[in-house]
C-alpha cells in the first residue's frame, strides 16, 4: 500500500459519520493499525503489515525524497494538505488531511513501549520505539516543528467539516510540557482503562445523571486507578497533585467527561461460540427526589428513576412495576422521604439509587415535560427559573446568607408542613454569584447553545415539520440571540419561549438546507461556532439499497436470485396468477368518484422516517417521544409498548423495513401494489412518502376523466398514540390505470407483490428442517443473563417458567436489551426467529386432525375467520413476511379487541379485507395450523 492509501484508512477510523459530535482521540496500537488493513491484505504476515506501515511513514508521499526525516515528511504532507485545489496525490483521493498517519505515529510510543518510565516521559519512549523498530532517526525535541499539524486538524474537523466526522479538541499545554503534551493528551488514559471506568463508577458507588465534585473524581482515581484500571503509580501521583499538573489534570477531566456519557451499565466480555461478545453485568440507575405543594401549605415528597438508558418494558423496582412515563423519566413513586435508599429489580440486574445529600436543587417538573404540579430534583442551577432549595440545617446558615445577597425572589418556605426533619426549604431566582463552598451552587460564566424538542434527522440537522427549540446553557435571559445564514449579513432576531426565560425560537419559516448558525449579540460563545440546518422529507431519496437481501428465512444472502431486499421481491418462480390471482380480480365494475379535496392526516414520524432514510431504534425512540410529547401530551400511557407496537406496525404496513437483530430501521420507497377486491381494481401505496408526492397523486385523479381516484384509509382512532400514518388506496376499473400513475411519478407498481410474497414464505416444516441445519449454538445459560420461557397456554414469556430442554422457546436478554430467542430441542439449542419460534411451539404440542387429502393439521384453537375477517391471538404475531401480506390485503392496521372465542376472553387482532383463500388454505399449508370457523362478527365495518 502507499502512504496515502494507509493514511486515509486510519484517518477513516478516527472520523466517520458514526463518530458525529463525539470527541476523538488519536488513541491507536499496533494490532489495531494492522486489523485495519488485514482484510484488504489478503492472508499476508502480521508483520509483513506492520513492516509495510512503517516502510510507508519513512516514504511519505511522493515529493518526500528532499525531506529527510519522518517528521520533515509530515510537514511536507502538511504543505501539500495546505494547496489550493489539490483533489488527490499520486493517483490516490485526497480525502482526510495527509499527516494523520505521522500524529498516529507520535502517540505509538505511549501505547506499544511498555517499561518503568515516569508517567509524563516522552522522548526515550520514542527513542526506544524507533530503536525497537529500526528507524535510525533521532526526533527527539522536534515536536514543536508539527506543532500546527495539531491545529489544522483541529480546523478541519471541528470547523470545516462541522464535527459532522467527530470532533478533535487540542489542549494546550502552557508548563513544561508544552509539546509532548500533544500526543500524551491523546491517551492519557488508553482505551483499556476507558472500557473500565463503569466499573469504577459503581464500585465507588457513584450513579449517572448525578453531581460529583472534581475531588470525587480525583479521589476514586487514586483508590482505583491501579487496582481496576491498570495504571502505573507514576499516573496517580501526577493525578494526585490535580490542577499543579497538566497531565494529572487532563486525566481527571478524561474521566468526568467519560462519567457524563455513562449510562449507569457495567459489561463484561465473555467468549460464546468462540466468539468475544460483551454481555451487560448489571445497571443502576439515580432517584430524584420530588415535592409538590398542596392548597393547604402541606409538602408530599415522592421519587422517581431518571434513566440514561431504554429500561426494560418490564422493570420491577420492588413494588413499583410499569413505570416509564415519558422521555427517559419513571412515572411519580410515592414512597416516604429517607436520607437514602435502594430499589431493586432482581431479575434484570437493575438497582435506582437515592443517594444522601446535604443540599438538593429542584426545578419546575414542566422543565422536562413532566407535570408542572410538581418540583424535580436537578443538579445544576437555572438561572432564569424559580428553583427551591433543600438543605440539611447544619448549611443552613451559609446557604441563606447566598440567597439573600445572590439571589431574587427569595423566600424562606421551611414553615411548610411535612418538611423532614433537621431540613429546611429555600425558593429563589436569579442568583447573579456562585456559592463559595458548594459546587451544585457555581455559576458557570461559559455559555453554550442546546437544542431540545426537535426532530432530529442527523448531526446539528432537523426536521422542518418540528424545530427544535434553542436553550442557552448559563443563560441570564436577557440574551438577544438571533440565526444567521452562512454567507448572509442579515441577523434574524430569535423570539423568547412563552414559559422559560432560557430558552429561544427558531422561526418557523427558517429556509431549508441553508445552514445557519446561533450567535448571541455582543457576547464571546464558548467553544466552536457551528452550523445547523433544518431540511425537508424527500421520497426520492430512499431506496431499496440501504437494505440488506435476504432469503425466505430472514437471513443475509449474496446471491442475486431469489431474495427480499426491502419491498422488492426477486423470485426464480413465476406466481401462480391462475389460481392465487382470483382474489384480486373483481366480480363487478366500481362507479369512480372524483375528489380533489382528499383529508390526509399529517404524519410527523412518517416525515422523519422518510427524511432519515436509514436510522436505529434508539433514534426512533427518541423521535417518538417527542413527536408524542408535542403533538398528543393526553395519550402518554405505556409509551414503551407503543413504540415497540408502532415499529412493528410500520414493518408489517410497508413503510419501513425493521431488522431487530441489529436494530436497524430503513424507509422503503413508495410503490403501488394490487389488493384484493370485489368492485373494481384496488391499489395500495406502501413505502415511504412525502407531501409533493401526495399532492401529485391527488392532483393527477383529479385530472383523470373519472378513470382513478384516491382514497384516505383512516386508521383506528384508538391507535392515536402509536402515530401511524393514513393509508392511501387507488381505485379504477383498469389496471392499466396505475401503470399509467406510477409512470407519471417515477415509483414502481408491483401488480403481483402479494403473491410474489406469499411464494416466499417456508412451510413450518421447512424452517424448522433449516434451524436444525443451520446447527446448533452455545445457550446463554451457563452466562447469567435474564431468560423467559414461552408459556402455551398463556402464550407469552414467563420469568419463573421451568426450562424444558426437550421442546421450548426462550428468550434471553442481551446487551442493550436486545432480545435472542432460541429453540431448545433434544437437548440442543438453535437460535430461531421469535414468531416462528412460536408458531413450531404451537403445532409441536397441539392436537392433530386429518384434512383435506389426509393430510394432518395441528387443531391449536387459536385462530379464527368469518366471512372475510381473521382473528389471531395479539400476543401470536405472524412471521415477518407473512405479516406484511396480511396487512398490506387491507392497508390498515389490525383492531385490537377483547373476544370469547374459546370459552375465554381473549385480546385478538381482528383483520380485515382476508380472502377465504387466504384464511384457509394459506393458514393450513404454511403454518400447518387448522383455521377455525366461528359466527361471531369478527369485525363491524
Amino acid at each position: 500500500m502507499k502512504y496515502l492509501e494507509w493514511n486515509n484508512f486510519i484517518a477513516s477510523y478516527f472520523f466517520n459519520p458514526q463518530n458525529a459530535g463525539k470527541d476523538i482521540h488519536l488513541y491507536i496500537t499496533k494490532p489495531d493499525i494492522i486489523s485495519l488493513v488485514k482484510g484488504q491484505l489478503n492472508e499476508i504476515a502480521d508483520i509483513t503489515i506492520w513492516n509495510d506501515f512503517l516502510t510507508q511513514i519513512k516514504s511519505g508521499l511522493p515529493g518526500s525524497s528532499d525531506y529527510p526525516g519522518i517528521f520533515d515528511k509530515a510537514l511536507h504532507a502538511y504543505q501539500q494538505w495546505r494547496r489550493a485545489g489539490l483533489k488527490s496525490i499520486g493517483g490516490i483521493d485526497l480525502k482526510y488531511p495527509p499527516y494523520v498517519a505521522y500524529l498516529i505515529f507520535t502517540v505509538l510510543p505511549l501505547s506499544e513501549i511498555k517499561g518503568d518510565y515516569n508517567a509524563n516521559n516522552y522522548y526515550d519512549r520514542l527513542a526506544d520505539f524507533l530503536k525497537a523498530n529500526f528507524i535510525n532517526q533521532n526526533l527527539k525535541n522536534r515536536l514543536r516543528e508539527i506543532e500546527p499539524l495539531w491545529t489544522d486538524l483541529s480546523n478541519w474537523a471541528n470547523i470545516i467539516n462541522n464535527g459532522e466526522l467527530g470532533f478533535f479538541r487540542t489542549i494546550t499545554f502552557t508548563r513544561t510540557w508544552k509539546f509532548v503534551g500533544k500526543p500524551f493528551s491523546q491517551c492519557v488514559l488508553p482505551p483499556r482503562a476507558i472500557k473500565k471506568l463503569p466499573e469504577m463508577f459503581v464500585s465507588s458507588g457513584m450513579t449517572p445523571n448525578s453531581f460529583y465534585g472534581e475531588s470525587v473524581f480525583k479521589t476514586h482515581l487514586i483508590n482505583y486507578g491501579i487496582s481496576l484500571l491498570g495504571l502505573k503509580p507514576s499516573a496517580i501521583e501526577l493525578i494526585k497533585k490535580g490542577d499543579k499538573d497538566e497531565i494529572g489534570q487532563s486525566i481527571i477531566e478524561t474521566v468526568k467527561a467519560e462519567y457524563e456519557k455513562w449510562t449507569g451499565e457495567s459489561h463484561e466480555t465473555i467468549l460464546k461460540d468462540g466468539t468475544e461478545k460483551v454481555i451487560r453485568k448489571h445497571t443502576v440507575i439515580p432517584l430524584k427526589l420530588q415535592f409538590k405543594i398542596n392548597n393547604d401549605g402541606e409538602i408530599e415528597f415522592s421519587y422517581r428513576a431518571k434513566y440514561s438508558t431504554e429500561p426494560p418494558i418490564d422493570l420491577k423496582l420492588d413494588e413499583f412495576e410499569n413505570i416509564y412515563e415519558t422521555d427517559l423519566w419513571s412515572r411519580t413513586l410515592k414512597k416516604p422521604f429517607k436520607e437514602f435508599f435502594d430499589l431493586k429489580d432482581s431479575f434484570h440486574k437493575w438497582v435506582a439509587k437515592f443517594e444522601h445529600k446535604e443540599l438538593r436543587l429542584f426545578i419546575s417538573g414542566g422543565y422536562f415535560h413532566l407535570s408542572r404540579d410538581y418540583w424535580i430534583e436537578t443538579e445544576s442551577l437555572v438561572r432564569t427559573e424559580r428553583m427551591f432549595l433543600l438543605g440539611k440545617k447544619g448549611i443552613r446558615q451559609s446557604v441563606e446568607q447566598w440567597c439573600e445577597q445572590s439571589c431574587s425572589d427569595f423566600k424562606d418556605e421551611s414553615d411548610l408542613e411535612g418538611l423532614p426533619k433537621d431540613h429546611f426549604l429555600f425558593s429563589f431566582r436569579n442568583p447573579i454569584k456562585s456559592h463559595d463552598h458548594f459546587p451544585q451552587l457555581y455559576l458557570h460564566k461559559n455559555k453554550k447553545f442546546l437544542m431540545r424538542d426537535g426532530l432530529k434527522i442527523a448531526y446539528r440537522t432537523y426536521l422542518n415539520q418540528m424545530l427544535p427549540d434553542v436553550e442557552i446553557e448559563n443563560a441570564d435571559g436577557r440574551e438577544n440571540v438571533f440565526l444567521q445564514y452562512e454567507g448572509s449579513e442579515e441577523k434574524i432576531i430569535l423570539g423568547k419561549h412563552a414559559k422559560f426565560g432560557n430558552v429561544w425560537l427558531l422561526p418557523s419559516n427558517v429556509l431549508p438546507a441553508r445552514s445557519f448558525i446561533l450567535q448571541v449579540e455582543n457576547e464571546p460563545f464558548d467553544g466552536i461556532k457551528q452550523t445547523y440546518r433544518v431540511i425537508s422529507a424527500n421520497y426520492s431519496n430512499l431506496s431499496n439499497d440501504y437494505c440488506l437481501k435476504k432469503d425466505k428465512f430472514n437471513h443475509e444472502v449474496q446471491t442475486q436470485e431469489g431474495f427480499i431486499q426491502g419491498n422488492k421481491v426477486y423470485l426464480t418462480d413465476k406466481v401462480n396468477i391462475t389460481v392465487d390471482g382470483q382474489s384480486f380480480n373483481p366480480k363487478t365494475n366500481i362507479v369512480i368518484q372524483t375528489n380533489s379535496e382528499v383529508e390526509l392526516t399529517e404524519s410527523p414520524l412518517l416525515n422523519w422516517l422518510v427524511a432519515t432514510r436509514k436510522t436505529d431504534i434508539q433514534k426512533y425512540n427518541e423521535a417518538f417521544e417527542t413527536i408524542l410529547t408535542n403533538s398528543f401530551p393526553e395519550t402518554q400511557f405505556e409509551i414503551q409498548r407503543n413504540r415497540k407496537s408502532t415499529i412493528n406496525l410500520l414493518d408489517s404496513l410497508g413503510y419501513i423495513e425493521y431488522d431487530y437483530e441489529t436494530n436497524s430501521i430503513v424507509c422503503l420507497p413508495p410503490k403501488l401494489i394490487l389488493i384484493p377486491s370485489d368492485k373494481g381494481y384496488k391499489a395500495l401505496l406502501i413505502g415511504g412518502r412525502d407531501e409533493t408526492l401526495i399532492t401529485e397523486i391527488i392532483a393527477y385523479c383529479a385530472k383523470a376523466n373519472s378513470n382513478i381516484s384516491v382514497t384516505v384509509i383512516k386508521q383506528t382512532e384508538k391507535y392515536i398514540g402509536l402515530l401511524l400514518p393514513d393509508s392511501i388506496s387507488l381505485e379504477s376499473n383498469s389496471r392499466q390505470e396505475f401503470e399509467k400513475l406510477s409512470e407519471q411519478l417515477n415509483i414502481e407498481y408491483d401488480e403481483w407483490y402479494i403473491l410474489k410474497l406469499k411464494n416466499f414464505i417456508p412451510r413450518l416444516q421447512e424452517y424448522e428442517q433449516f434451524i436444525l441445519d443451520t446447527g446448533n449454538s452455545e445457550s446463554w445459560e451457563r452466562f447469567g443473563l435474564d431468560r423467559k420461557v414461552f408459556n402455551r397456554e398463556a402464550l407469552r414469556f414467563l420469568e419463573q417458567e421451568p426450562l424444558n430442554n426437550n421442546y421450548s422457546l426462550v428468550e434471553y436478554t442481551l446487551t442493550n436489551y436486545r432480545r435472542e430467542y432460541g429453540m431448545w430441542i433434544n437437548n440442543s439449542y438453535y437460535i430461531v426467529d421469535k414468531n416462528w419460534g412460536k408458531y413450531l411451539l404451537i403445532n409441536h404440542f397441539a392436537e392433530r386432525v386429518r384434512g383435506f387429502g389426509g393430510t394432518y393439521y395441528s387443531k391449536p384453537m387459536e385462530i379464527f375467520s368469518d366471512t372475510n375477517s381473521l382473528a389471531i391471538p395479539a400476543s401470536l404475531p405472524l412471521p415477518k413476511v407473512f405479516s406484511r401480506i396480511i396487512f398490506q390485503l387491507s392497508g390498515k392496521a389490525p383492531e385490537f379487541k377483547e373476544l370469547n372465542l374459546k370459552g375465554k376472553k381473549v385480546w385478538y387482532n381482528v383483520y380485515q379485507n382476508i380472502p377465504s383463500i387466504f384464511s384457509e388454505n394459506f393458514f393450513r399449508f404454511i403454518l400447518n395450523i387448522n383455521i377455525e370457523t366461528t359466527e361471531t362478527t369478527l369485525h363491524s365495518i
